[in-house]
């Protein structure tokens, strides 16, 4: 089964992850098996796969600009990356992005699809405020279910994981269909 957002109203709040201090996030892994066909608007308009604030933590959606992956992080300063591959045509992809302490890296069905060198200067992510996070809209959370930007996604996502954990190219190719049984080392 999947999640089938709208683009309207319907999203997912994330009850029982919240991040609160600066450096929160010394590495991290999001992926999820999403499709989607929207186009139009600017780059924010399809926000977002997961979302605990762009400008707060991180952010990571399809641009309705160009179709691409987008995966926006902060510490000390908001870093917006855009990948190369094309991924609002309407069919399944596995989507991941990866900071692992230094890089980001955008994959897509389990190929590197972009990667941007040390953007924050090797500092962990997150500002000392509390976000908690959505899939389908985007954040600007204090409390659970909390404020929204209401910038719905449309489309539609399983399989959505999130590690407090860089993942390799090797891990995200060979484990994107595997099932998991919940005790990987940071999988939260």
């Amino acid at each position: 089964g999947y999640l089938d957002f709208n683009g309207t109203n319907n999203y997912v709040a994330i009850r029982d992850l919240n991040y609160n201090t600066t450096g929160a996030l010394p590495a991290l892994t999001v992926e999820a098996w999403g499709r989607t066909s929207y186009v139009g608007g600017g780059y924010n308009g399809n926000w977002a796969i997961v979302d605990f604030d762009r400008s707060d933590f991180f952010n990571f959606y399809v641009r309705v600009d160009n179709g691409r992956v987008g995966f926006s992080t902060y510490s000390g300063g908001t870093h917006d990356m855009t990948g190369n591959q094309v991924v609002n045509d309407g069919q399944w992809h596995h989507l991941a992005v990866v900071y692992d302490g230094t890089d980001k890296i955008i994959y897509v069905d389990g190929q590197e699809d972009a990667r941007v060198l040390n953007p924050h200067g090797g500092s962990a992510l997150g500002r000392n405020r509390t976000r908690f996070g959505f899939l389908g809209d985007g954040s600007e959370a204090s409390s659970f279910d909390g404020s929204r930007n209401n910038i719905y996604f449309e489309g539609q996502l399983t399989e959505v994981r999130l590690w407090e954990a860089a993942r390799t190219e090797l891990e995200i190719a060979d484990h994107r269909t595997l099932r998991l049984d919940g005790n990987e080392y940071g999988l939260i």
